[in-house]
């Protein structure tokens, strides 16, 4: 896994699940493409080394 990539395969699917809620309770976006959402942008974050450990401190409440 990469350097900024912290969060381990069971934090990253919890991280997907909250990711996906949050999407939906505040975009109010259906949870079928929230879902979808979700995934695409922690693929590319882990694509692109980014730090999911701050995206899940910051944005995800």
């Amino acid at each position: 896994m990469s350097t900024h990539t912290k969060v381990s395969d069971l934090s990253f699917n919890d991280l997907g699940s909250r990711l996906c809620s949050q999407i939906t309770e505040r975009y109010g976006v259906d949870q079928r493409l929230a879902s979808e959402m979700a995934w695409d942008l922690l693929e590319l974050m882990a694509a692109i080394d980014s730090d999911l450990d701050a995206l899940d401190r910051f944005y995800i409440s």
